[in-house]
């Protein structure tokens, strides 16, 4: 290649190519569309149609979606006009999609999926209501294992104490020892 047409090949794409830029700005109030997934942002080039994901209509990935006013960075793709969100100062929701798992977060909220199997337990508190169920049910064990208690008037053993005891005999009581999963904490 001669040193003439690697400067026109040079000269070429500069004309052709722009440089990719990151600009900051303001979401304008009204224009998160989370249904397009896009938003208007007034940065120093008034930028509009700023994607909120790679791809127009496609919530999978993570998907932010900032509140009104908020302060943006928005970056350019694939040349000029095509603009992506990149950060937020303030979000109204987050969306994460990875294959068929889905996590939402939102102020006060975090949702796994569709968010059917209600929230999550409060271990503590569980673990302080087992206790309580395991207390009672010794107790009880106590009485039904311990010295026969006589019928009231005949003083025979307790024929309920005796079958209750039989259907015992093979159970005991759960251990809780093991329920939390401390890798997921909230």
């Amino acid at each position: 290649m001669t040193k003439n047409t690697d400067k026109i090949r040079k000269g070429i794409r500069a004309l052709t190519h722009k440089p990719y830029e990151i600009v900051s700005g303001t979401v304008v109030a009204g224009s998160v569309d989370a249904t397009e997934y896009t938003m208007t942002v007034l940065p120093s080039d008034d930028s509009e149609g700023v994607l909120l994901n790679v791809i127009t209509n496609d919530e999978n990935g993570v998907v932010l979606l900032p509140k009104d006013n908020s302060n943006v960075i928005i970056g350019s793709i694939d040349g000029p006009g095509e603009w992506s969100l990149l950060k937020a100062s303030d979000l109204v929701k987050v969306s994460i999609v990875l294959g068929s798992s889905k996590v939402t977060v939102t102020d006060g909220l975090i949702q796994f999926n569709d968010g059917s199997n209600g929230g999550l337990t409060v271990t503590p508190e569980l673990k302080t209501q087992l206790d309580k169920t395991t207390t009672l049910l010794s107790h009880l064990i106590a009485v039904i294992n311990g010295i026969p208690v006589d019928e009231p008037g005949s003083g025979s053993p307790s024929a309920l104490q005796a079958k209750l005891k039989l259907a015992i005999t093979a159970d005991t009581l759960g251990d809780y020892s093991s329920i939390e999963d401390t890798t997921v904490k909230h």
